[in-house]
């Protein structure tokens, strides 16, 4: 079962940066397009983190997930995911690896 990525909502009267979650199957909740994820690679090897994508064009043809490798202790911010090909029909959009790595998300 996938985990949560918690996510820091920026606003004029602040936050606090919410704990990271460390797993191989997590997703952004309620994905509208305005959050920014990062993924840190705390492992001695580059990761393969992939975008699912769940979007089908004419046809019934599916589009392809998009991977981005994260070098070994390393992070990454990955942009905002466009929902119109990452989310799943309840809003969400996921993302996996084959080991855990640590999420947080940035919600704008």
């Amino acid at each position: 079962m996938a985990t949560a990525i918690p996510e820091l909502v920026l606003s004029l009267d602040g936050g606090s940066l919410p704990s990271v979650v460390s797993d191989t199957s997590v997703y952004v909740k309620d994905n509208d397009g305005n959050v920014v994820v990062r993924v840190k690679n705390p492992t001695g090897a580059a990761v393969v983190v992939t975008l699912v994508a769940t979007a089908s064009v004419a046809g019934g043809h599916t589009v392809a997930g998009k991977t981005i490798s994260i070098p070994a202790n390393d992070e990454r911010w990955l942009k905002p995911l466009p929902p119109i090909i990452y989310n799943d029909d309840v809003g969400d959009a996921y993302l996996s690896c084959p080991v855990a790595l640590q999420f947080i998300g940035l919600r704008f």
